[in-house]
C-alpha cells in the first residue's frame, strides 16, 4: 500500500517594500534598516528627489514586478519643507513616511522627545548638539556609532514620534516603517 503524501502549505511570499526616497540620506537610512533587520523582506528604494508624480511611481512599480501575485507595498519617505513636492505626494497612493522639516528630525527623535519647531537648518544644528556621536554628522552618511544608536534607539523614536502631531512642525511618520519591519520580523 502506498503512502499518502503530506499536503504542503502554499508557499508564502515574502513582502516586497519599495521606498521611493527624496534624497541620499533616505537611501542610507532604509539600506540601514534592510542589512539590520535581515528578514524576509526585499526592500527596494528609489532617489526620486523632485521628480516624483504618480505616473513615475506606478511605472517603477511595473517595472520591478514579476508577477501580480507578489505582495508590493510602496513607501514615500521625504522631507515636509518644499510645498511644490508636498502637494505632489498627496496625489500618490503609498504609505507616507514623511518628516517635517527634515529626516534628520527622525534621527533627533532617537534621544530627543518633544523637539520644538524647527527649520531643516535649526534641525541639523539641534541634530549635532544632541551627542558626541552626532557631533559629525554628514547629510548622506551614517557612521557606525550612528547607526548604533538609530538601532538601538529605534522603538524610543517610534514613541516619541507617535507623541507629535502629524504633519504639524515637528512631526514624523517614518515609524510607520519600523512598526511594519518589527512587526515582519
Amino acid at each position: 500500500m502506498a503512502r499518502k503524501r503530506e499536503e504542503r502549505p502554499p508557499r508564502k511570499m515574502k513582502p516586497v517594500y519599495i521606498v521611493f526616497c527624496e534624497g541620499e540620506t533616505e537611501e542610507t537610512y532604509i539600506h540601514f534598516l534592510r542589512q539590520n533587520y535581515r528578514s524576509p523582506i526585499k526592500i527596494i528604494t528609489n532617489v526620486m528627489g523632485n521628480e516624483i508624480t504618480p505616473d513615475v511611481v506606478q511605472k517603477k512599480i511595473d517595472d520591478i514586478k514579476i508577477f501580480n501575485g507578489e505582495n508590493f507595498t510602496s513607501f514615500l519617505m521625504y522631507d515636509l519643507d518644499v510645498r511644490s513636492v508636498n502637494l505632489k505626494l498627496e496625489k500618490i497612493a503609498a504609505t507616507k513616511l514623511l518628516s517635517n522639516p527634515c529626516i534628520e528630525l527622525w534621527f533627533l527623535l532617537h534621544s530627543l522627545k518633544n523637539p520644538n519647531s524647527l527649520t531643516s537648518a535649526g534641525c541639523l544644528q539641534k541634530l549635532r548638539q544632541c551627542g558626541n556621536e552626532w557631533k559629525n554628522y554628514e547629510k548622506g552618511r551614517l557612521t557606525e556609532t550612528q547607526k548604533k544608536t538609530l538601532w538601538n534607539r529605534r522603538l524610543e523614536a517610534v514613541d516619541n514620534a507617535k507623541s507629535l502631531t502629524e504633519d504639524a512642525n515637528p512631526s514624523s511618520t517614518v515609524f510607520r516603517l519600523i512598526e511594519k519591519l518589527e512587526k515582519e520580523r
